[in-house]
Formats: C-alpha cells, sequence, structure tokens
C-alpha cells in the first residue's frame, strides 16, 4: 500500500487496534487485529498513529462487536451488514453458526480483502459503494430475521445529503432493521481534518457534519427512535489496567462528547 493514500486508510483501524491490544491485553482482547497485519506484513511498531487515536480505534472496535451480539442475541438469524467494512474482521467473533455476515465496500477494497480474507460459510462480499443502492437487492432480507448496519468511522466521508438519502433509503427497505455509526461533533471534524491535511491524505477530508444528531428521525417517516451512546467507553471491559493518560482521556471524551455512538432504529 502507497504511504499517504486513501487505501492506506484502510490500515489505521487495524494498526490502532493491534497497539491497544499490545498496551491493554486484558482490556481489549484482540489478539486478531495483530495476527491480520503480520499476514499482510505490515508491523504495527513502524506506524505512528496518536495514542488518542489508537485507544479510539480500539474502542470502536468493541462497541460495535458488542452492539451486533446484542443485536443477535434477540435476532439468531440475523443479517449483519459491515459498511465500509475496510480490513475489519467481526464475523469471526459475533458468528452463532447462524447469521449471515456481508462485507460492503468499494470493489478495490474487497479485492484487496479477497487477497488476506476468503469468505467463509455465511459471509458474502458486496463490491459496491454504499451510494449505490444496487448492494440493497443483494440482501435477501425477511422481517422476521433482523438486520443490524455496522459503520465504524465511515459516514465522516460523506456529504450530510448522501447520508441522509442513503439513510431514508435504508429505513424503506429494510423495516425494523437497525443502524450504528460512530460521530463526533461539527468542532471536532474540523480538528480531525487539520490533522488529516497535516498528514498529507488531502483526499481523506471528512465532511459529515451534524449540530444535533437527534435530527435524524427527520429523515425519513420510517425512523423510529434514534438513540445516542455518550459514553464511548462505558461497556469496556477491564478498565482498571488502562494507563492513567487513557483513563484521563476517556473521561474527558465523554464529559465534552467528543465521540458518540448513534443507534438508529427503523420502523
Amino acid at each position: 500500500m502507497k504511504k499517504n493514500t486513501v487505501q492506506e486508510t484502510l490500515l489505521f483501524p487495524l494498526v490502532g487496534r493491534a497497539k491497544c491490544y499490545i498496551d491493554w491485553p486484558k482490556v481489549f482482547e484482540d489478539k486478531e487485529s495483530l495476527e491480520i497485519l503480520n499476514q499482510i506484513g505490515i508491523n504495527p511498531e513502524d506506524r505512528e498513529l496518536s495514542k488518542i487515536g489508537n485507544l479510539l480505534y480500539g474502542i470502536r472496535h468493541h462497541i460495535n462487536v458488542k452492539l451486533a451480539k446484542d443485536f443477535i442475541m434477540e435476532h439468531p438469524k440475523a443479517h449483519v451488514v459491515n459498511l465500509g467494512c475496510g480490513l475489519d474482521s467481526i464475523f469471526k467473533k459475533i458468528d452463532n453458526g447462524k447469521i449471515k455476515y456481508y462485507n460492503l465496500d468499494f470493489p478495490d477494497v474487497i479485492e484487496l480483502r479477497n487477497n488476506y480474507f476468503p469468505i467463509t460459510n455465511r459471509e458474502y462480499n458486496l463490491a459496491y459503494s454504499m451510494l449505490d443502492y444496487k448492494w440493497m437487492d443483494e440482501i435477501n432480507y425477511k422481517i422476521e430475521d433482523g438486520i443490524i448496519f455496522l459503520c465504524a468511522g465511515v459516514l465522516y466521508y460523506l456529504k450530510v445529503n448522501e447520508v441522509k438519502d442513503m439513510i431514508k433509503a435504508m429505513s424503506e427497505r429494510f423495516p425494523k432493521g437497525r443502524l450504528t455509526f460512530d460521530n463526533e461533533p461539527p468542532k471536532m471534524i474540523e480538528k480531525s481534518n487539520k490533522a488529516i491535511k497535516k498528514s498529507g491524505i488531502e483526499q481523506a477530508t471528512l465532511h459529515f457534519k451534524i449540530k444535533n444528531p437527534y435530527d435524524i428521525k427527520n429523515w425519513s417517516d420510517y425512523i423510529e427512535n434514534v438513540m445516542i451512546l455518550e459514553d464511548f467507553s462505558k461497556d469496556l471491559p477491564n478498565k482498571k489496567y488502562l494507563s492513567l493518560w487513557a483513563k484521563v482521556l476517556l473521561k474527558i471524551i465523554n464529559k465534552k462528547k467528543y465521540v458518540y455512538q448513534m443507534i438508529i432504529d427503523f420502523k
């Protein structure tokens, strides 16, 4: 992967997760992230990411795993769709032997995944932009099965009207479905863009900025409820093993609401 490219950003979550596992293995049980990087031929110690970024990548992955597991407990035959999956690998952590799992991303990303992650039984690769709604036709959804869409660190790159139209389309096509994604307030988006520009990856500008996330409920008549998980680290296990700086940082993040998790339920 070439440096300072959008493709290289696919490594960031993996590197962040791996460093969390290396630093706090009792908190982040994520040996798999390190194994994937080894398979690709990447040493996480050779990649310079901020400590804050690493921590947030680790927590974000943990949140998505937990939200997926909670949903599957209520819907054992659920469809789980990873929107903008990148090089993520949640399926193995949540599989109960019955769910159907979909990796959705651009064709070049899916091609890259195929080099390292052969798909398994009940796992499907969807080579589409999430804004190309043809991917919705690939999911044989039955309302009694349930469906959850995981979207980690992706919607930031889309414009508000693009996200609005996509959520509206999803709410109409997948009744009783659930969408979850992480988000930041506009001021944090601006700070993130400054950091991205400084890194030299100008193509990765963040666009999705909304002042009041609860306004999303008005985006579609088929949205039943909008919830916000403001304590980003609430369900993180064994937090006592975190470094002091990490504990302090998490308190600041939660108090200032620098990052939060959205959960949107469809009618």
